[in-house]
Protein backbone atom coordinates (compact mmCIF):
# COMPACT_ATOMS: atom_id res chain seq x y z
CA UNK A 1 0.00 0.00 0.00
CA UNK A 2 1.21 3.60 -0.22
CA UNK A 3 2.06 5.84 1.95
CA UNK A 4 -1.37 8.09 3.22
CA UNK A 5 -1.59 11.79 1.81
CA UNK A 6 -1.45 13.89 4.88
CA UNK A 7 -5.36 14.61 4.15
CA UNK A 8 -6.14 10.71 5.17
CA UNK A 9 -3.30 11.18 7.96
CA UNK A 10 -5.46 14.05 9.19
CA UNK A 11 -8.46 12.17 9.01
CA UNK A 12 -7.49 9.32 10.73
CA UNK A 13 -5.79 11.36 13.37
CA UNK A 14 -9.29 13.21 13.90
CA UNK A 15 -11.64 10.50 13.61
CA UNK A 16 -8.97 8.93 16.69
CA UNK A 17 -9.56 12.41 18.85
CA UNK A 18 -13.48 12.37 17.60
CA UNK A 19 -14.09 9.38 19.18
CA UNK A 20 -12.44 10.34 22.27
CA UNK A 21 -14.43 13.10 22.42
CA UNK A 22 -17.53 11.32 21.76
CA UNK A 23 -16.69 9.18 24.67
CA UNK A 24 -15.56 11.77 27.09
CA UNK A 25 -19.26 13.52 26.34
CA UNK A 26 -21.35 9.87 26.37
CA UNK A 27 -19.37 9.56 30.05
CA UNK A 28 -20.18 12.91 31.68
CA UNK A 29 -24.25 13.15 30.07
CA UNK A 30 -24.32 9.54 31.71
CA UNK A 31 -23.14 11.11 35.09
CA UNK A 32 -25.24 14.40 34.30
CA UNK A 33 -28.40 11.39 34.15
CA UNK A 34 -27.38 10.35 37.53
CA UNK A 35 -27.34 13.53 39.01
CA UNK A 36 -30.58 14.42 37.29
CA UNK A 37 -32.25 11.61 38.69
CA UNK A 38 -30.51 11.35 42.40
CA UNK A 39 -31.17 15.03 43.06
CA UNK A 40 -35.23 15.25 43.41
CA UNK A 41 -34.69 12.43 45.78
CA UNK A 42 -32.14 14.13 47.60
CA UNK A 43 -33.96 17.18 47.90
CA UNK A 44 -37.31 15.40 48.95
CA UNK A 45 -35.33 13.37 51.93
CA UNK A 46 -33.53 16.91 52.30
CA UNK A 47 -37.44 18.59 52.76
CA UNK A 48 -38.41 15.94 55.01
CA UNK A 49 -35.65 15.93 57.35
CA UNK A 50 -36.32 20.07 58.09
CA UNK A 51 -39.87 18.94 58.99
CA UNK A 52 -38.58 16.86 61.29
CA UNK A 53 -36.51 19.03 62.72
CA UNK A 54 -38.98 21.64 62.69
CA UNK A 55 -41.09 19.50 64.58
CA UNK A 56 -38.78 18.10 67.21
CA UNK A 57 -37.91 21.67 67.79
CA UNK A 58 -41.01 23.22 68.91
CA UNK A 59 -41.86 19.87 70.64
CA UNK A 60 -38.52 20.51 73.09
CA UNK A 61 -39.08 24.06 73.47
CA UNK A 62 -43.00 22.78 74.58
CA UNK A 63 -41.86 20.37 76.92
CA UNK A 64 -38.73 22.45 78.29
CA UNK A 65 -41.93 25.26 78.75
CA UNK A 66 -43.85 22.63 80.84
CA UNK A 67 -41.00 21.26 82.86
CA UNK A 68 -39.83 25.25 84.27
CA UNK A 69 -43.02 25.44 84.77
CA UNK A 70 -43.80 22.06 86.51
CA UNK A 71 -45.11 21.44 90.17
CA UNK A 72 -46.33 17.92 90.13
CA UNK A 73 -45.43 14.81 91.60
CA UNK A 74 -41.71 13.94 91.25
CA UNK A 75 -42.26 11.01 88.87
CA UNK A 76 -44.33 13.27 86.81
CA UNK A 77 -41.22 15.23 86.59
CA UNK A 78 -39.33 12.64 85.40
CA UNK A 79 -41.42 11.87 82.72
CA UNK A 80 -41.01 15.04 81.43
CA UNK A 81 -37.29 15.15 81.67
CA UNK A 82 -36.94 11.58 79.65
CA UNK A 83 -39.65 13.47 76.92
CA UNK A 84 -37.05 16.36 76.86
CA UNK A 85 -33.93 14.17 76.31
CA UNK A 86 -35.76 12.19 73.76
CA UNK A 87 -37.23 15.73 71.85
CA UNK A 88 -33.94 17.09 72.23
CA UNK A 89 -32.17 13.61 71.09
CA UNK A 90 -33.82 13.85 67.47
CA UNK A 91 -33.49 17.26 67.05
CA UNK A 92 -30.69 17.07 66.90
CA UNK A 93 -30.73 13.30 64.58
CA UNK A 94 -33.01 15.40 61.95
CA UNK A 95 -30.64 18.70 62.34
CA UNK A 96 -27.65 16.74 61.75
CA UNK A 97 -29.06 14.85 58.64
CA UNK A 98 -30.07 17.88 57.18
CA UNK A 99 -27.33 19.45 57.46
CA UNK A 100 -25.89 16.56 55.35
CA UNK A 101 -28.18 16.25 53.37
CA UNK A 102 -28.11 20.47 52.24
CA UNK A 103 -24.40 19.32 51.84
CA UNK A 104 -24.86 16.59 49.44
CA UNK A 105 -27.57 18.76 47.82
CA UNK A 106 -24.54 21.15 47.43
CA UNK A 107 -22.26 19.45 46.24
CA UNK A 108 -24.34 17.63 43.67
CA UNK A 109 -25.23 21.04 41.90
CA UNK A 110 -21.73 21.60 41.95
CA UNK A 111 -20.15 18.43 40.21
CA UNK A 112 -23.44 19.44 37.76
CA UNK A 113 -22.66 22.72 37.08
CA UNK A 114 -18.83 21.09 36.80
CA UNK A 115 -19.98 18.90 34.01
CA UNK A 116 -22.12 20.91 32.70
CA UNK A 117 -19.28 23.24 31.41
CA UNK A 118 -17.07 20.33 31.10
CA UNK A 119 -19.39 18.99 27.91
CA UNK A 120 -19.49 22.73 26.70
CA UNK A 121 -16.16 22.62 26.20
CA UNK A 122 -15.62 19.35 24.75
CA UNK A 123 -18.19 20.10 22.39
CA UNK A 124 -16.26 23.37 21.83
CA UNK A 125 -13.57 21.07 21.13
CA UNK A 126 -15.32 18.82 19.03
CA UNK A 127 -16.17 21.97 16.70
CA UNK A 128 -12.65 22.97 15.92
CA UNK A 129 -11.28 19.47 15.30
CA UNK A 130 -14.66 19.41 12.34
CA UNK A 131 -13.26 22.84 11.59
CA UNK A 132 -9.82 22.68 11.08
CA UNK A 133 -10.39 18.70 9.28
CA UNK A 134 -12.02 20.41 6.67
CA UNK A 135 -9.60 23.24 6.31
CA UNK A 136 -7.23 20.15 5.67
CA UNK A 137 -9.44 18.53 2.90
CA UNK A 138 -9.77 21.71 1.14
CA UNK A 139 -5.83 22.48 1.61
CA UNK A 140 -5.19 19.12 0.02
CA UNK A 141 -7.84 19.76 -2.71
CA UNK A 142 -6.03 22.82 -3.37
CA UNK A 143 -2.61 21.58 -3.01
CA UNK A 144 -3.75 18.79 -5.39
CA UNK A 145 -5.17 20.81 -7.95
CA UNK A 146 -2.36 23.20 -8.08
CA UNK A 147 0.55 20.09 -8.50
CA UNK A 148 -1.90 19.34 -11.27
CA UNK A 149 -1.11 22.04 -13.01
CA UNK A 150 1.80 23.18 -12.06
CA UNK A 151 3.10 19.43 -13.74
CA UNK A 152 1.34 21.06 -17.02
CA UNK A 153 -1.61 20.75 -18.87
CA UNK A 154 -0.87 16.93 -19.77
CA UNK A 155 -3.17 15.61 -17.02
CA UNK A 156 -6.13 16.92 -17.89
CA UNK A 157 -6.09 16.81 -21.80
CA UNK A 158 -5.76 19.35 -23.67
CA UNK A 159 -5.97 22.84 -21.80
CA UNK A 160 -4.98 26.00 -22.78
CA UNK A 161 -2.17 27.33 -20.58
CA UNK A 162 -2.99 29.80 -18.95
CA UNK A 163 -0.22 31.71 -16.60
CA UNK A 164 -2.71 34.10 -14.49
CA UNK A 165 -4.47 30.49 -13.09
CA UNK A 166 -1.51 28.93 -11.29
CA UNK A 167 -1.02 32.91 -9.74
CA UNK A 168 -4.29 32.82 -9.00
CA UNK A 169 -4.43 29.52 -7.16
CA UNK A 170 -1.36 30.33 -5.28
CA UNK A 171 -2.76 33.29 -4.51
CA UNK A 172 -5.68 31.36 -2.87
CA UNK A 173 -3.63 28.90 -1.11
CA UNK A 174 -2.16 31.69 0.76
CA UNK A 175 -5.12 32.86 1.69
CA UNK A 176 -6.44 29.25 3.07
CA UNK A 177 -3.29 28.89 5.02
CA UNK A 178 -3.71 32.84 6.03
CA UNK A 179 -7.36 31.80 7.08
CA UNK A 180 -5.78 29.00 8.74
CA UNK A 181 -3.84 30.87 11.10
CA UNK A 182 -6.60 33.55 11.90
CA UNK A 183 -8.49 30.30 12.78
CA UNK A 184 -5.88 28.97 15.34
CA UNK A 185 -4.94 32.46 16.21
CA UNK A 186 -8.75 33.54 17.69
CA UNK A 187 -9.26 29.29 19.01
CA UNK A 188 -5.58 30.37 21.22
CA UNK A 189 -7.33 33.53 22.27
CA UNK A 190 -10.82 31.72 23.45
CA UNK A 191 -8.90 29.55 25.42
Amino acid sequence: MGRLTEAEDSVDNYAVFVARLDIAIDTLRHRQDLIDRTAPMIALLHGQNEVGYSFWTRRRAHVEELLSGYGGSPEGYDNLSDLLQSARTLERKFEDRTRRLNSRMTSMQNRKSDIEKSLLDLQRSKDKLAMSLELTREREALNRTISALDDGPGNFGFVPEDTGVATDLRSARQAVVLAEALLELKGHQGS
